[in-house]
């Protein structure tokens, strides 16, 4: 018995210093296929130049890969981190040429989608180059004003999150496309046979399996990840707000030894050891706590993508998805809430003067936490704007549909 789908290609394309990442997109993808491939229909297929290109003589090595590969694919999706790649003769690099290629195509009116990924992990010093890096961000503004599609991605968790969303809101706007039988490639397969998995791809695939949800687990599961993280976010906050009380009451304390002239040093350090050790503390508790938020966050845009995913099978909308969009809102303006906060606790801190070894340790330990939560906690705000986006759409399609 089989069923019949369409494979959709997706072009990969970026400079060489994001191998690894190219070898995720394809487990991610692989991933996807497993969990949705039989019920959407559909199925991914990533198109990368070491996988299909021989090595040919040509006028430039560009041109191989141009003919090879070709223009026939239905998702560009560039990714860049701090290489911008070298010259090729007609552009600045490969991936600008390839993009460029795409981008002429999408002006031109050919439906397909075109989308970048943009690596904000931190790089070896040793390997950074800085003119390169200075491309990849004049680059990325080319990008944008082009009004393509840029997502950026932190680590393996983010891009896992980047990578599904891209393919999901594909495959929801394939599915309400009234051509979207007439796709290039028709794929036949055994309905009772799982579609063939990678051994590095069973990982990711086993962590996400969500063939067996309904909306009504995703929401119950949503709303639990959700309390946990006001949960922790009140946590988080009250950490702050006591650090900050101890911080004024240093700061008070030695304004008032000021006034009887300059202090003894011992005097300044017997006063700011306290702060030193809630400091300290702060630091631990708050990598506990912002370890268990990241985790929290990922659980929460893993159940927005699927609650997204399962709107499909409604015909009008109900309680529980207007729900869902509700609480979205709501968990957009708390995390802006939070990263205005964690934004001026780095630039407060940042500003403090060293005023000894111990202390200035605590700080860098505090900074260097929240910068990182900083960018984890802007990520998931995107995430949750673009599921947010998706729902809204739906529903405002559902309602013109009753």
């Amino acid at each position: 018995m089989s069923y019949n789908g369409q494979i959709i290609d997706i072009f990969v394309s970026s400079p060489g210093d994001v191998g690894k990442y190219r070898d995720q997109i394809l487990m991610i993808v692989q991933a996807w296929n497993q969990r949705n491939g039989r019920s959407r229909g559909l199925i991914f297929n990533c198109l990368r130049w070491e996988d299909l290109v021989s090595s040919e003589m040509g006028d430039r090595g560009q041109d191989v890969i141009n003919e090879q590969i070709g223009d026939n694919y239905d998702i560009y999706l560039g990714v860049m981190w701090t290489r911008f790649g070298s010259p090729t003769g007609n552009a600045d690099s490969g991936t600008e040429e390839e993009f460029d290629r795409a981008a002429t195509r999408h002006r031109a009116g050919e439906p397909f989608k075109v989308s970048f990924l943009f690596c904000t992990a931190p790089p070896a010093m040793d390997s950074l180059d800085a003119v390169q890096l200075g491309k990849v961000q004049e680059f990325r503004k080319r990008v944008q004003a082009a009004g393509c599609l840029t997502r950026d991605f932190l680590d393996d968790a983010t891009l896992i999150n980047a990578i599904t969303l891209i393919l999901d809101r594909f495959a929801n706007t394939w599915a309400s496309a009234p051509d979207a039988t007439c796709a290039r490639s028709e794929l036949g397969a055994p309905l009772d046979e799982e579609l063939p998995r990678t051994e590095e791809s069973k990982n990711i695939i086993d962590q996400d399996d969500d063939r067996d949800i309904g909306v009504l687990d995703a929401l119950e599961e949503f709303e639990k990840s959700n309390s946990r993280f006001v949960e922790l976010t009140d946590l988080w906050n009250n950490g702050l707000n006591r650090i900050t009380q101890t911080s004024n009451n240093t700061a008070q304390q030695l304004s008032e030894i000021s006034k009887f002239g300059k202090p003894d040093a011992s005097q300044v350090r017997s006063i700011i050891s306290h702060l030193s050790s809630e400091m300290e503390e702060f630091a631990d508790k708050g990598e506990d706590n912002i370890s268990e938020l990241e985790v929290v966050m990922q659980e929460i845009s893993k159940k927005a993508i699927v609650i997204i995913d399962l709107s499909q099978d409604f015909d009008e909308p109900t309680e529980d998805l207007i729900g869902a969009q509700d609480a979205l809102s709501r968990l957009e303006m708390s995390i802006s809430e939070a990263n205005i906060s964690i934004l001026d606790l780095i630039n407060t801190m940042e500003k403090s003067p060293r005023l000894d070894k111990k202390l200035n340790r605590a700080n860098r330990r505090v900074i260097d936490i929240h910068k990182r939560f900083a960018e984890k906690s802007r990520l998931f705000r995107d995430d949750i704007l673009l599921c947010l986006d998706d729902l809204n759409q739906r529903i405002a399609a559902l309602n013109t549909e009753a």
